[in-house]
């Protein structure tokens, strides 16, 4: 699945994987839905996702507060 991931699917996939405990996944779409913010966010499985567990945005803030170089 993490193959798969787009930015119209991402969200949805790292709830899939938030709910069936599949750690791998999990972290690959965080980075992914990290280094494609913009897009992901006006998804509606983002906002599936933030309604479900709005814990998972603080985890992908500090991926991109990572991600970020002064």
């Amino acid at each position: 699945m993490a193959q798969e991931l787009k930015n119209e699917n991402a969200a949805e996939f790292l709830l899939l994987a938030d709910v069936h405990h599949a750690s791998q996944l999990h972290e690959v779409a965080k980075h992914f839905i990290a280094a494609h913010w913009k897009d992901v966010k006006e998804t509606d499985g983002w906002k599936r996702l933030i309604s479900h567990n709005p814990q998972i945005v603080c985890e992908i803030a500090d991926i991109m507060a990572e991600l970020i170089v002064f």
